[in-house]
């Protein structure tokens, strides 16, 4: 899948928030790629209760190719 489906497909979702596995489903990655990801501060996420929680905004900029 190339990063615009990637883009495309989280445009598509409606949901505002979405946990790890979720991101990880969207993009195809394994949970653990996502957490090392965010430990690394390459992508956004805060916390709810005991629970990660990435924006849609914040999975749309990380998705994003990098130039």
């Amino acid at each position: 899948m190339t990063n615009e489906q990637k883009r495309e497909q989280i445009l598509n979702l409606e949901k505002p928030y979405y946990s790890i596995y979720e991101a990880a489903a969207v993009l195809g990655v394994h949970e653990r790629t996502i957490r090392n990801h965010i430990r690394a501060g390459d992508l956004k996420a805060g916390k709810a209760g005991r629970q990660w929680r990435i924006a849609k905004a914040d999975l749309i900029a990380f998705a994003a190719p990098q130039n």
